[in-house]
């Protein structure tokens, strides 16, 4: 192989491993968009404090948005506002210890509620809860190191439970159980560098399988994924800024593909 030929395949073997490898060891907000969620329209509210955020809800809801995800990350809370999610009515909780956090979400499934997505930051443990799922059953277990809390996650599929959202907070990891999803085959991976995620990522969609829940905790990267989890197809994006990370949601709105989980990390 000449020399010139060489040159140009180490440089097409750089260009294509560059998007795996440039926002390693980086902080970076990432992004799964879906298609076939039937949202009309969504929008991202973002703030420094919870009460701000809390605030932003409230006129959401009169609006016609539904809070469909929480996150916080480089200092700020992030809310996920989205139209036409067939939700029948909405709550959301905060408490500082994830035992009272629990108390309430008790209290919730009495009066009918699901909960759907959780999250810490500065102390705080959220919750959303909604009406006009198909959950039949819903369990919320806790660990403090992960390898228990991958016994619970294996115990729970064997009771038929499936994993839709995992987070870390508190020294605890946490994951949602449900039964009625219609979600099928599931399976998890624990990465210490996004650029191995990412591939995880791309081999799993090549399999079929649907990214559901992506969160970071340790310095750990984690991963779930299922099957027939209703999705037409899935995008990831990441970014290192937050004003570029915000740009790309009405980017991906034109494709029909709507934010569906988020994570921030390194």
């Amino acid at each position: 192989m000449n020399q010139k030929l060489k040159k140009l395949l180490l440089i097409s073997i750089i260009f294509l491993a560059y998007p795996l490898l440039a926002y390693e060891g980086q902080q970076k907000w990432i992004g799964v968009y879906s298609q076939g969620t039937g949202y009309s329209d969504q929008k991202l509210i973002y703030d420094l404090s919870w009460d701000n955020i809390a605030d932003q809800i409230q006129k959401g809801w009169k609006e016609g948005y539904d809070l469909t995800k929480i996150s916080y990350g480089s200092g700020k809370w992030v809310g996920v506002l989205s139209k036409g999610t067939g939700f029948k009515n909405q709550a959301y909780d905060a408490r500082y210890r994830l035992k009272d956090f629990f108390y309430v979400m008790k209290q919730r499934w009495k009066e009918g509620y699901r909960l759907v997505d959780m999250e810490y930051g500065l102390g705080k443990w959220i919750g959303i809860y909604v009406k006009g799922t198909d959950y039949s059953e819903q369990t919320v277990q806790s660990a403090k190191n992960l390898s228990n809390f991958q016994y619970i996650v294996r115990d729970n599929w064997k009771k038929g439970y499936k994993l839709i959202d995992v987070e870390r907070g508190g020294n605890k990891w946490v994951g949602i159980f449900v039964k009625g999803s219609g979600i099928t085959e599931q399976f998890y991976r624990v990465r210490t560098a996004w650029s191995k995620s990412r591939k995880t990522v791309k081999e799993s969609w090549d399999k079929d399988y649907d990214l559901i829940s992506l969160e970071y905790g340790l310095a750990q990267w984690i991963t779930l994924f299922g099957k027939n989890c209703g999705y037409k197809g899935q995008s990831l994006i990441v970014r290192d800024k937050w004003e570029g990370f915000l740009e790309e949601l009405e980017s991906q709105k034109k494709k029909g593909f709507f934010l569906t989980d988020m994570a921030y990390g390194w």
